[in-house]
């Protein structure tokens, strides 16, 4: 199974929620989730 590029990830967690900004480096991706209804679930 391939695994999916940092770019494609970035832009799949996008389309899904609202990402404030997000940190990425060589080994993890961090988001921030603006969504307030998304962080009280």
């Amino acid at each position: 199974m391939e695994e999916d590029s940092q770019e494609n990830i970035i832009s799949l967690v996008n389309s899904i929620f609202n990402v404030g900004e997000f940190t990425k480096t060589e080994f993890t991706l961090e988001f921030k989730i603006t969504d307030i209804e998304f962080q009280t679930k």
